[in-house]
């Protein structure tokens, strides 16, 4: 009896199956049909002051979705405070303004990727402003105004202390090197003492270094010195 009940239960469960698995198949197959062109943005979350910026830009076009522009179709994005509803209405720094490479070919689907950089025009978190448009009569088909950028002043303020401390390490391991040179060429008691208080000096360099690069990473998400 009991062996019957399963037999007649194993197909209403296999159907249940098969009509969850069409049901996550199918918004894959089925594409997005309400953004034919979309715009990402990578960016990294937390950047310092006084370095440039990259930003990496990637359009995806279906097909026929750009083709008939007035001009060819840039990628352009800004940093800014706030973003405002074009590439022209938005007041910030220009990260990148450029035309696709490639452009869009009639019947076929577009994937292009621009990089650009330059330096934030002052520290807090900004909003990164990416616009698709076109060249001429600045029609727009895609906006992006997710991604965001902490330009960070303690991590800027990090990464100085870093690029100044290794570079402090780097000059304490020359002096050991030639402290080592000058006591294989004579060998005598003040060239010892010598290499003896380089490679102090080199160990202490090294340390305090590495001390300043863990904190930098801490306060910058990474090393962007």
């Amino acid at each position: 009896m009991s062996a019957t009940i399963r037999r007649g239960r194993r197909p209403a469960c296999l159907a249940g199956i098969a009509g969850l698995a069409l049901l996550a198949v199918a918004p894959a197959a089925l594409g997005d049909p309400f953004e034919p062109v979309a715009i990402a943005v990578d960016a990294p979350a937390i950047a310092r002051s006084d370095r440039p910026l990259a930003v990496t830009a990637t359009v995806t076009a279906d097909p026929d979705a750009l083709t008939g522009t007035d001009g060819p179709v840039r990628v352009r994005v800004k940093l800014a405070t706030i973003c405002g509803g074009s590439f022209e209405g938005t007041d910030g720094v220009t990260l990148l303004d450029e035309p696709l490479a490639p452009q869009p070919r009639a019947g076929t689907a577009l994937r292009a990727s621009a990089t650009g950089r330059a330096r934030p025009a002052g520290a807090g978190v900004q909003s990164v402003c990416a616009f698709v448009a076109s060249a001429n009569d600045e029609r727009q088909y895609a906006t992006n105004v997710d991604a965001t950028v902490d330009v960070s002043a303690r991590c800027t303020t990090a990464a100085r202390r870093v690029e100044r401390d290794e570079r402090a390490a780097a000059r304490s391991r020359r002096s050991l090197r030639s402290a080592r040179t000058a006591r294989r060429r004579h060998r005598t008691p003040a060239t010892l003492r010598r290499v003896h208080r380089a490679r102090r000096t080199a160990l202490r360099a090294t340390a305090r270094a590495r001390r300043s690069a863990a904190k930098a990473r801490g306060r910058c998400g990474g090393a962007p010195w």
